[in-house]
């Protein structure tokens, strides 16, 4: 891929320095330079040229008279397949904005589109870039075994995979939270015992005090009883 950024007065040529001299060429003598009479190893291969001219006029034209540019015979179609040639013209305020914005669609688009619809959708001001292609099958510059609707796919795809991670986290985060309040109320269950407690409960608590107070002042039980089943209470000591 080859790119051309310079100003000219002469539309389809631009100006090459040679031996200390600017010399005029068309620009269709730089591309036929690479096609297989020449460059017979860049057979069956794209050949990109990308050309922003910055035209120069002597005489002030009138904005809708710019906005309807004609092309001379200069830019006939390539007598070959898979070469590109893109040729913008540009004023002062334009010049570089082609380049600046397709650089941007090429990161944000380049794994979907080719490069005829990155350069393309690229608005103007003035009127859009022409094309010349004889390419054979699509061009990308980004390698991607999606493309069209089926990376939007798999972008649908990614960002559901994305969500569906996200919420993993989060119900995974709430029962560890759970789980940590669990684990704290059973440690300190002592301090949150509900008064409502069973009747056996009670009684045990109950017999477990008095055993311990009996055990205290030394009084044994359990108490003997008589035949007139009247409990009879030996005191130690």
């Amino acid at each position: 891929m080859l790119f051309f950024s310079c100003s000219t007065k002469l539309d389809g040529k631009i100006y090459i320095r040679f031996k200390e001299k600017d010399m005029p060429v068309d620009i269709q003598q730089i591309w036929t330079q690479f096609t297989c009479n020449y460059c017979k190893g860049l057979r069956n291969k794209p050949k990109i040229f990308i050309f922003e001219i910055r035209m120069i006029h002597e005489v002030a034209f009138e904005s809708t008279q710019f906005r309807a540019p004609t092309y001379s015979l200069t830019y006939d179609t390539p007598p070959e397949a898979d070469i590109l040639v893109i040729y913008n013209k540009t004023t002062d305020e334009t010049h570089g904005k082609l380049m600046n914005k397709l650089g941007k669609h090429m990161r944000k688009y380049g794994q979907r589109e080719d490069i005829i619809t990155l350069v393309s959708c690229i608005p103007s001001n003035n009127f859009r870039p022409m094309i010349i292609s004889t390419l054979t099958k699509k061009f990308y510059f980004t390698p991607s075994e999606y493309r069209g609707h089926h990376y939007n796919l798999y972008e649908i795809e990614k960002e559901l995979t994305y969500i569906l991670q996200q919420m993993k986290v989060s119900v995974d985060s709430a029962q560890e939270k759970v789980k940590e309040k669990k684990k704290i109320k059973k440690r300190f269950s002592f301090l949150f015992r509900p008064n409502g407690n069973s009747n056996d409960e009670q009684e045990k608590e109950s017999e477990e005090r008095h055993s311990r107070e009996t055990e205290t002042r030394g009084l044994t039980l359990p108490a003997t009883h008589d035949s007139n089943d009247n409990f009879r209470f030996t005191y130690s000591g």
